[in-house]
C-alpha cells in the first residue's frame, strides 16, 4: 500500500494553516498574470510551501485545468480537517470580488469631462471631438459585434476616409492592433452582461495645431463557463485591458478626405488573461490556460486594475 507522506504532515491537516496558506497561494498564483516585459522577481520559501499546499489541494478537489498534470500524490480520504470549502462564482454577478465590481457599466463608464476652449478650437469643437472619440472608444471595446463577431469594419465607419485604407490592415491582424481592439477568442463567449470600465478622457493640441483625444481606460469582461464550481475565484473568468490612446481630430483647414479621427500613439497591457491567446491579439479567461510557472507580479492584483497607476511593462506569460 502506497503510503502518502504529505497527507500526514501536521501543517496540512491543520485546518486554519490550510484555509491562510490555500489563500495566498491562490491570491499569489492569481498575480502571475500579465502581458508585457518582464521583470524577473524571487519566489519566497513561504509562497513556495504555499503553492505546493494549494496545488495538493486543488489535485484533491479536482481543480487542474484539462491537459494540465496534476501533482504526483494519491489524495486521502476527504475530512473535516482538510477538505476546503468550495469557491463559488455568481455568473449572474461575475465582477464580485474583483476590483472592478464597483465601476460602471459599459459605456456609461466612458464619460467626457466637460468641455473647455483649446487653442483656436471653442469648447463646442472640443465637445464634438469627445463626441467623436468616445463613439470609436465604444465600438473597439463595448461593441459585441466587434468584440465577439471581430467586425473591423464598425470601428472603420468612424475613422476619416483618409485613415480608413491604411488602417483597415493593422485593425484586420489582431496582433497588431490589440491596442485599438479587444477581439475574445473564439469559443469563449463573454456572459451577457456588461464590462465594467473605468478611467477618463481629456484633450490638448498638437504641433499643428490639432484636437487630440487622449484616452486612458480599463474594461474588464467577464466569460462564460460551463464549470463555474470548478473555479479558484472570480479572477478566473474575469479578464482585463488597459490602454492609453490618442485620437487625432483633423479639421476643416484638411483636405475632406482627411478631416476625421485619426488614429494616434498608444500603450497598454492585459491582464489575468490566457497567454496562447493573448499573443495572437485575443483575449480569453485564465480558467483555459491555469499557469503556475510564470514570473510573480510586482504588485497586488488591484494595481493592474487602478488606471492612475503607470502603465506596466511586466510579462506574466514567459517562463
Amino acid at each position: 500500500m502506497h503510503h502518502d507522506a504529505l497527507s500526514d504532515h501536521p501543517d496540512l491537516n491543520d485546518q486554519e494553516w490550510l484555509k491562510k496558506a490555500t489563500k495566498s497561494a491562490e491570491r499569489d498564483i492569481r498575480r502571475l498574470r500579465r502581458k508585457g516585459k518582464r521583470r524577473r522577481r524571487m519566489v519566497s520559501a513561504l509562497l513556495v510551501v504555499a503553492i505546493a499546499a494549494a496545488g495538493y489541494l486543488m489535485y484533491q478537489r479536482g481543480l487542474f485545468a484539462p491537459g494540465q498534470p496534476a501533482p504526483a500524490a494519491s489524495a486521502p480520504s476527504t475530512t473535516v480537517t482538510t477538505k476546503v470549502p468550495d469557491v463559488v462564482v455568481d455568473l449572474n454577478q461575475p465582477f464580485v470580488g474583483t476590483a472592478a465590481a464597483g465601476w460602471a457599466d459599459g459605456e456609461a463608464g466612458i464619460v467626457a469631462p466637460a468641455a473647455q476652449p483649446i487653442g483656436k478650437h471653442t469648447a463646442e469643437q472640443v465637445a464634438d471631438a469627445y463626441v467623436k472619440a468616445r463613439q470609436v472608444v465604444i465600438a473597439a471595446r463595448l461593441d459585441r459585434k466587434v468584440v465577439e463577431g471581430h467586425d473591423i469594419e464598425r470601428i472603420l465607419d468612424l475613422l476619416a476616409p483618409g485613415a480608413r485604407a491604411e488602417t483597415r490592415p493593422i485593425l484586420a491582424d489582431p496582433s497588431k492592433s490589440d491596442a485599438w481592439a479587444t477581439r475574445v477568442a473564439n469559443g469563449y463567449p463573454l456572459l451577457p452582461v456588461a464590462p465594467k470600465v473605468n478611467g477618463h478622457m481629456s484633450a490638448t493640441v498638437d504641433g499643428d495645431g490639432d484636437l487630440v483625444v487622449h484616452t486612458d481606460y480599463v474594461f474588464a469582461y467577464a466569460f462564460h463557463t460551463d464549470r463555474p464550481r470548478d473555479l479558484h475565484g472570480a479572477m478566473d473568468i474575469v479578464a482585463m485591458t488597459r490602454w492609453k490612446a490618442d485620437y487625432r481630430m483633423l479639421g476643416a483647414t484638411w483636405p475632406k478626405s482627411q478631416r476625421g479621427i485619426w488614429l494616434g500613439p498608444h500603450d497598454g497591457f492585459t491582464y489575468s488573461m490566457a497567454c496562447g491567446a493573448a499573443a495572437k491579439g485575443m483575449l480569453a479567461p485564465w480558467y483555459s490556460e491555469y499557469r503556475v510557472s510564470a514570473p510573480p507580479a510586482s504588485h497586488e492584483p488591484e494595481f493592474y486594475f487602478d488606471v492612475t497607476k503607470p502603465i506596466t511593462d511586466e510579462d506574466g506569460c514567459v517562463t
